[in-house]
C-alpha cells in the first residue's frame, strides 16, 4: 500500500479486494442475489459521500486562506 500525503496508508480499496479474495478462496459470493448488489451499491454510495465531504471541506479551507 502507498502512503498518502498525510503519511497514512490508503485503505479505500481493501473492502473490494476482500470481497474478491473471499469470493475466490472461502465461500463464493452469490452475484445473482439482490442483497449482494445492494451491499455494493451501499458501499459505493458511502464512498461517494465520503469523497464529497472531503472535497467540500478542502474547498472551504482553500477559501479561508
Amino acid at each position: 500500500m502507498v502512503a498518502n500525503h498525510h503519511g497514512m496508508k490508503d485503505t479505500r480499496l481493501l473492502p473490494i479486494f476482500a470481497l474478491i479474495w473471499i469470493d475466490a478462496t472461502v465461500k463464493p459470493v452469490h452475484w445473482e442475489l439482490t442483497g449482494t448488489w445492494l451491499w455494493l451499491a451501499l458501499f459505493g454510495g458511502m464512498a461517494g459521500v465520503g469523497w464529497w465531504l472531503v472535497a467540500s471541506t478542502r474547498q472551504t479551507v482553500w477559501e479561508m486562506k
